[in-house]
C-alpha cells in the first residue's frame, strides 16, 4: 500500500511537469509530442507499484505498527489500578473468613434473598433489553478489537478499497445516463446509405438530436450524426458538403488514433488514484489535448484553403451545440476559447516542433522511477538492531 501511494505521489509530480510544459510551450510544440507525454504519466498511473519489490536499488521503510497498541493477553483491573482497589474494601473477605467460612452465617443468604427479590421485580421487557445490550456491547468489543489490531497500512488499504468502489459505482451509473441519453431515437443508417469517406467498420447512426458528431465505444466504435448534418452531405454547395466531410473525418480519425482507449484508460487510472486531485484535474487537459492532437494529424497535409474550411466547420457546429461526453466519447466542439487554441493550432501546425527528446527524457524520468524507488513496510521486529543473544554455558 505504501508503494502504492509512492507512486501516486510521482504520478502527481508528473502531472504537475507536464501540466506547465504544455502551458508555457503550447506554440512551440505539437500537440501530439503532449499526448505522448500524457500517455507516459498514464501508463505510470496504471502501475501503481516497483516490480521489482524490495529488490529495488532504493527502498524507502516506513514503520507498520498498529494504531493502538492492545494487549496480547488479559490484565487484571487491579493490576493497572493498583491505587483504586487499595481503597475499596474487599467484599470477599468480610464474607468468608482465613478458613474459607463465613464471619457471617446470615450473609450468603440475605445476599442470595435479594437477588431472588430483584428478579422477582425485574419485567421481561428489562431482561430482553439487558440481553440485548450485553450482545451489542460484545458485538462493539469484537469490532473494536479488529480495529485496534489493524495496522495503518490495512486502514488505508480499507478507506482506500471503499474509494475506489464508489469510483467505479459512479463511473457506471455515469456511463449508463450518457448512454440512454444519446441513444433516445438513433436510427442506424443502411448500407447503401453509408457515407463514402467513413470506412465500412464503422457503423453510422443518426439522430434527431441537435449536437456535433461524436464516436462512443472503444471496443466497436460507432459514429453518431444529427441528420441536419448529414442531410448537407448532398448540398449543392462544394464547400458546404467540404465542412461536412472535414467534420465526420476528424471522428474517423479518433478511431484511427485509439483516443476512446486513452479515455478509457485514464478513467480506470481516476478510479484507481480517486483520493489524487491531480488527477482528477489532469482529465480536462487530457481531453483537450486529444481534441488538439486529432486536428493536428488530420489537418497537417491539407491546403490552406481546406484548414480554413475545417476551421468554419468547427465555428458552423457551435450553434448546434454539443452534450457534455468528454470521458465516454469524442467531442467535435468546444467552449470558445478551446476553439480558438483549436484554431491557431490548425493554421500553425506545421511550424510546431515535434519534440521528441522532450518525451524520450520524460519517459527515461518516469521509467527510473518505477523500478529506481520501492516504499516498503517495516514491522516492529524488523529492524537493524534486533537483539538475538545467545548464551553458552561452560562446562565446568
Amino acid at each position: 500500500m505504501l508503494d502504492f501511494l509512492f507512486a501516486s505521489l510521482m504520478g502527481a509530480l508528473f502531472i504537475v511537469i507536464v501540466m506547465l510544459f504544455r502551458k508555457f510551450t503550447k506554440e512551440i510544440y505539437r500537440s501530439g509530442m503532449i499526448m505522448i507525454l500524457w500517455g507516459i504519466v498514464l501508463l505510470r498511473l496504471l502501475i501503481p507499484f516497483n516490480p521489482l519489490g524490495a529488490n529495488a536499488p532504493v527502498t524507502l521503510s516506513v514503520p507498520d505498527r498498529g494504531v493502538v497498541d492492545t494487549p496480547t493477553e488479559q490484565q487484571n483491573p487491579a493490576a493497572m489500578f493498583p491505587a483504586e482497589q487499595a481503597d475499596k474494601p474487599d467484599v470477599r473477605s468480610e464474607i468468608e473468613d482465613s478458613g474459607g467460612q463465613a464471619k457471617n452465617p446470615n450473609a450468603h443468604v440475605d445476599i442470595g434473598n435479594l437477588a431472588e427479590e430483584q428478579g422477582q421485580h425485574q419485567p421481561e421487557d428489562a431482561i430482553q433489553k439487558s440481553e440485548l445490550a450485553v450482545a451489542s456491547s460484545g458485538l462493539s468489543y469484537k469490532l473494536l478489537s479488529f480495529v485496534k489490531q489493524l495496522t495503518l497500512v490495512e486502514i488505508l488499504f480499507y478507506v482506500w478499497l471503499a474509494g475506489a468502489l464508489v469510483s467505479v459505482l459512479y463511473l457506471i451509473f455515469a456511463r449508463i445516463s450518457f448512454m440512454r441519453s444519446i441513444h433516445d431515437g438513433i436510427v442506424r443508417l443502411e448500407e447503401d446509405e453509408k457515407l463514402k469517406f467513413v470506412p465500412a467498420n464503422i457503423p453510422v447512426f443518426v439522430t434527431d438530436k441537435e449536437f456535433g458528431p461524436l464516436v462512443v465505444g472503444p471496443l466497436k466504435p460507432y459514429l453518431i450524426v444529427p441528420r441536419s448534418l448529414l442531410s448537407k452531405t448532398d448540398a449543392e454547395d462544394k464547400k458546404e458538403r467540404q465542412k461536412v466531410q472535414l467534420a465526420l473525418q476528424h471522428e474517423v480519425m479518433h478511431v484511427r488514433r485509439k483516443d476512446l482507449w486513452v479515455k478509457a484508460l485514464y478513467l480506470v487510472a481516476r478510479a484507481i488514484h480517486w483520493f489524487n486531485p491531480l488527477v482528477w484535474f489532469m482529465g480536462d487537459l487530457l481531453n483537450q489535448d486529444i481534441e488538439y492532437a486529432c486536428d493536428e494529424a488530420l489537418t497537417l497535409d491539407l491546403s490552406k484553403e481546406e484548414k480554413v474550411d475545417y476551421c468554419q466547420a468547427l465555428l458552423d457546429l457551435v450553434k448546434t451545440g454539443s452534450v457534455k461526453s468528454d470521458n465516454f466519447s469524442s467531442r467535435f466542439t468546444g467552449d470558445a476559447e478551446m476553439l480558438k487554441t483549436r484554431i491557431n493550432k490548425i493554421i500553425h501546425g506545421p511550424l510546431l516542433k515535434r519534440g521528441r527528446m522532450i518525451a524520450l527524457s520524460l519517459a527515461l524520468i518516469v521509467g527510473v522511477s518505477l523500478i529506481l524507488v520501492s516504499c516498503t513496510p517495516k514491522t516492529q521486529g524488523s529492524t537493524s538492531t534486533d537483539h538475538d543473544v545467545s548464551t553458552t554455558i561452560p562446562d565446568n
